[in-house]
């Protein structure tokens, strides 16, 4: 009978063991497995929180010696000068990045006609000002719409003004939010707009990010 106990007992002490073991090699291999998944979380992490930054791997950088600015922007954007263009009373420039520039004209134009190109999807403009330009002609082409409010921010080291307005798009279906960012220095006024500084575009603030003024 004491025999039949201590075998009792040994093979209660076994087992306890042998479940013991299990226990530490099933918790160990979870363990060795945590670090690897947490490794994949933490680089989705950081991909979608500097997402930004790797998104603008290959994009160009436009540079204007005449007007002193340049930025970075995608590199299937293409640009289109506005020197022949008609221009506003104190416009000096604007320069549109496009989708597409068209460059000949829809239909036949007359002999007096003259057809200087357009952009197919206006993604970013800058307009230079002279220094003497209104406020209400800079903003002219947000006339029809409602300022809602204006924030200060700066863009290239110069303090700026983000003036934000909405307004109701047959074309674009639904109400929208249009964004005018406005920074001067000492010899002009820059007005900066475009399809991609709608709403809340994340394209606009990674192009003002790299906006430099180089004179």
């Amino acid at each position: 009978m004491s025999n039949q106990k201590g075998f009792s007992k040994v093979a209660v002490i076994i087992i306890v063991l042998i479940l013991i073991g299990g226990a530490y090699f099933v918790f160990n291999k979870n363990g060795e497995n945590i670090p690897s998944q947490n490794t994949e979380n933490q680089s989705s992490q950081s991909s979608q929180s500097i997402g930004g930054e790797l998104s603008m791997s290959g994009w160009k950088t436009y540079k204007n010696d005449q007007y002193g600015f340049e930025f970075k922007h995608p590199s299937a954007w293409s640009l289109r000068d506005g020197n022949k263009d008609y221009k506003s009373t104190g416009l000096n420039n604007f320069y549109q990045f496009c989708n597409k520039v068209i460059i000949t004209p829809d239909k036949p134009f007359g002999p007096n006609d003259n057809f200087v190109g357009r952009c197919e999807g206006e993604f970013f403009k800058v307009n230079i000002w002279k220094l003497t330009a209104e406020m209400k002609m800079i903003a002219n082409d947000f006339a029809a719409l409602k300022l809602d409010r204006e924030n200060k921010i700066t863009i290239g080291g110069k303090l700026a003004s983000e003036f934000i307005y909405s307004g109701h798009s047959e074309i674009l279906e639904g109400t929208h939010t249009w964004h005018l960012f406005i920074a001067q220095t000492n010899d002009y006024i820059y007005s900066i707009t475009g399809d991609s500084c709608m709403d809340n575009n994340a394209d606009c603030n990674q192009i003002l990010s790299t906006f430099k003024f180089t004179k």
